[in-house]
């Protein structure tokens, strides 16, 4: 009985200090997965950031291939204007030369 008494008082002596460890290995637990949540939060406060920068890169990538297909179609369009410039000019030249050929072939003619 003595010695269930003495292991009783042990128990109870050491209970309090178990108490405390838990208490500390609590805290120091609560510590870490607080510390590790502020890395979280700061790892996702960079990706946030380094989304809005991708979305307004496309942003202005868009914005640039709005423009280049812009300054395309104005050239395009030059360009038919061009041809169509070019074929004109050429239909009066052959018109012309077909011309002066048989104007000179008629005063060649009557000359002779």
């Amino acid at each position: 009985m003595c010695e269930e008494r003495e292991a009783s008082q042990n128990e109870k002596e050491e209970l309090p200090h178990s108490l405390i460890n838990a208490t500390e290995v609590t805290d120091s637990t609560q510590k870490h997965l607080v510390e590790r949540e502020a890395r979280a939060q700061s790892q996702i406060n960079v990706l946030m950031s380094q989304v809005a920068s991708l979305r307004m890169a496309m942003a202005v990538q868009e914005t640039e291939c709005t423009m280049v297909d812009a300054a395309l179609n104005v050239a395009e369009q030059g360009h038919q204007r061009l041809e169509a410039e070019c074929q004109s000019l050429c239909s009066t030249c052959a018109y012309e030369s077909s011309s002066s050929s048989i104007l000179l072939s008629f005063g060649h003619s009557a000359w002779s």
